[in-house]
């Protein structure tokens, strides 16, 4: 993620995954009426639904991550927070329990400090691993889960753009890295074995798209998502010798304009969505609108969720001109089939500390 964003806007909102900056803005009414649905009706309003939460929080002693992901990495059910450091060259892994606290973690060095962090099954054995971009923009840090819960570093050295995508571009059912460099869209094709071949041009996108990844339809297989100012946003699915199908969402193309987009599995159902973000701590909450799974899929939907009251009324973070809250990942940490949203705090000299607004019944 580029400093341009403002790591440490006063109070401010910040998506990491996202690499974009959430500005704290007016929501419309519209999409903020209060009610029990979670849809609304083709062409009129989104309803956006106040979920139960409860607060896990916990101090980590460790300097403030750049980039989270949440996944289940070790095939146990549970959500496993992966982050990545601005401040030491290493990327650590607390693994999911069922309740609150700390896990066991397994932290592992890289090539450099770095920011976007992903996660894939590049080598095909069915262990979730990790690749990490450098702060500068000029390293990935391939972690290759060998043993459980154990990492093998790959390192490779791409000039990006900030972002690495994990998608199989080339329709042979390895997972590639696509990279975007000043002058186009690249791809490091991947062999399955988690090796991965020198770095082409990839025609199928031009160079102005912005990109982000997904499993949209369930499938295991990632797909990409296309965003184009004041256009829809369109899922693109990779087929045999890297065709690909473009599937728009519908009602898309004027949320956009209010908030940046990402991807998650915000309703804990298997299956990625595209998601805008709106809100702010001094509203006190975020809400996120995302889309259905239909054939022709539409954002009809929407969850509030309140940010982590520990961290909201932190001293420290409140009274300092530097303090924020920053909203990181979404998944499912406990394996209850509800996704939960992590939060961490950041303001110089702070003890820094991570929370999940766990989703209750």
């Amino acid at each position: 993620m580029r400093a341009a964003c403002e790591l440490r806007k006063s109070l401010g909102l910040l998506l990491i995954g996202a690499a974009a900056c959430v500005p704290d803005i007016e929501l419309k009414a519209e999409a903020t009426a209060a009610g029990s649905g979670s849809g609304g009706s083709a062409g009129g309003p989104i309803v956006c639904v106040d979920a139960g939460f409860e607060e896990w929080s916990f101090d980590t002693g460790l300097s403030e991550e750049l980039g989270t992901t949440i996944v289940d990495l070790d095939s146990d059910g549970l959500g496993d927070v992966a982050s990545s450091f601005q401040l030491s060259a290493a990327a650590m892994v607390q693994w999911g329990k069922p309740g609150p606290g700390a896990g066991e973690t397994t932290k592992k060095n890289v090539q450099r400090p770095s920011g976007w962090i992903r996660h894939g099954d590049f080598d095909g054995d069915g262990r979730g691993d990790l690749v990490l971009t450098s702060t500068d923009y000029s390293t990935q840090s391939v972690l290759l889960q060998k043993q459980s819960r154990t990492f093998t570093l790959v390192a490779i050295e791409q000039l990006t753009d900030g972002k690495v995508l994990v998608v199989d571009v080339e329709g042979d059912g390895a997972q590639d890295l696509l990279f975007r460099t000043a002058d186009e869209y690249v791809v490091r094709p991947g062999d399955g074995k988690g090796n991965f071949g020198p770095a082409k041009t990839y025609v199928g996108i031009p160079r102005s798209d912005e990109l982000d990844s997904g499993d949209f339809d369930g499938d295991g297989k990632f797909e990409l998502l296309r965003m184009r100012k004041d256009a829809p946003l369109v899922i693109l699915s990779v087929g045999p010798g890297g065709a690909l199908a473009e599937m728009p969402i519908d009602g898309s193309a004027l949320e956009t304009l209010e908030g940046p987009t990402f991807v998650a599995d915000v309703d804990g159902d298997g299956k990625s969505e595209a998601v805008i973000a709106t809100g702010s701590r001094e509203l006190g909450f975020i809400e996120l609108r995302t889309h259905n799974h239909d054939a022709t899929p539409r954002f009809d939907r929407c969850v509030r969720v309140p940010f982590p009251p520990s961290l909201v009324n932190d001293p420290q973070i409140a009274n300092h001109p530097k303090g924020s809250v920053n909203f990181s990942a979404v998944g499912d940490v406990n394996g209850d089939g509800k996704a939960d949203f992590f939060f961490n705090n950041a303001c110089p000299a702070c003890p820094y500390r991570h929370s999940l607004m766990v989703q209750v019944p």
